[in-house]
């Protein structure tokens, strides 16, 4: 009872999925990090004030990921990143 071809799990596909997942999860850390510093440097609010706003940014990126996500999948996955590539090259 086990799989009659051996898989390999480490080819180019997983390195690029782990590269893609690890850049947007820095970037979206080092947003997070440097939104809190600027709430408590420059707009000069409170520690609870920058948490509650930091908290609703996470709460606010974690629902778009599921709305834009089932967009994305009733969209070929190939074609959603060409319009995105397309789109930030103009930015």
């Amino acid at each position: 009872m086990g799989l009659s071809k051996k898989y390999n799990l480490f080819n180019i596909n997983f390195f690029c999925i782990f590269g893609i997942n690890f850049v947007i999860c820095l970037v979206f850390y080092m947003s997070t990090i440097s939104s809190t510093d600027y709430v408590l440097g420059v707009l000069n609010l409170q520690t609870s004030t920058a948490g509650l706003i930091m908290g609703a940014f996470v709460i606010g990126a974690l629902l778009s990921r599921l709305y834009f996500g089932s967009i994305i999948d009733g969209i070929n996955i190939k074609k959603s990143d060409y319009i995105f590539t397309f789109i930030l090259s103009f930015y």
